[in-house]
């Protein structure tokens, strides 16, 4: 009798903890924001799947990837309750309203570039009221040129036409996180050095994860954030000397 108790006693302690681990899963979405988060050849590839990979691995939490063509519909999901989690980010009030941004995975440049010959230059008074500036739809540095009344000429839903219309001069200044300028500029086959970059803002990447699934597992938060530090504190400080 005794025996059958401690078994059957067992038993529900393993289902509570399994279904304690199926609920805790999450849904992350990402961003088409190639080289950070991109889907290709059937799977996701990336500087950021790369680390979300080791977070997770760290975590031992289940989690699946589902793919948004942009941050605006990225973030769209995340309220809807669509997704519980989007990487990779940095921080704005849009986004705090919804979810928990976590410790530093890695530093985002904003960086202007400009065709080597330009008279316009970011430091210039008069670069506000003059510059025309292409960015990357609903993005943050979208957002930050809107919010610091820049005037923005061109904003399209995919970043691979941008330095192509600036080396023809058909656009006369472009705002981008610095490695998807540069991912951009090697599919069409052209040198980024051959534009001026002028480095704006040295953002932090982060990961977001909503405010209903933390009400839900309370702890997650820390979990997630001492698993970063964990992987990727020397990391970070290292790109910051840079």
């Amino acid at each position: 009798m005794l025996r059958s108790l401690f078994q059957y006693s067992l038993l529900c302690l393993l289902l509570i903890s399994h279904h304690s681990f199926a609920d805790e899963r999450i849904k992350l979405i990402v961003p088409d924001f190639k080289p950070y988060t991109y889907y290709q050849n059937g799977e996701f590839r990336g500087i950021g799947v790369e680390k979300i990979k080791k977070i997770f691995s760290h975590l031992d939490i289940e989690y699946r990837l589902s793919l948004a063509p942009n941050y605006g519909r990225a973030v769209d999901e995340l309220r809807k309750g669509r997704a519980e989690g989007l990487f990779l980010a940095s921080e704005n009030e849009e986004r705090n309203d919804i979810a928990e941004f976590s410790k530093t995975i890695m530093i985002n440049r904003w960086s202007w570039f400009l065709p080597e010959n330009s008279k316009l230059h970011p430091s210039q008074p008069s670069f506000k009221k003059k510059a025309e500036i292409a960015t990357y739809l609903n993005t943050n540095t979208h957002k930050w040129l809107e919010k610091n009344n820049y005037k923005v000429s061109y904003s399209p839903s995919d970043t691979k036409a941008l330095p192509m219309l600036l080396d023809k001069k058909r656009i006369r200044v472009v705002f981008l996180a610095e490695l998807v300028f540069f991912e951009s500029s090697k599919e069409q086959g052209i040198d980024p050095t051959r534009f001026v970059q002028v480095v704006e803002k040295e953002k932090p990447f982060g990961i977001y994860i909503s405010k209903d699934y933390l009400k839900k597992h309370p702890h997650f938060m820390r979990k997630l954030n001492d698993a970063i530090e964990a992987t990727f504190t020397h990391e970070v400080s290292l790109q910051s000397e840079d």
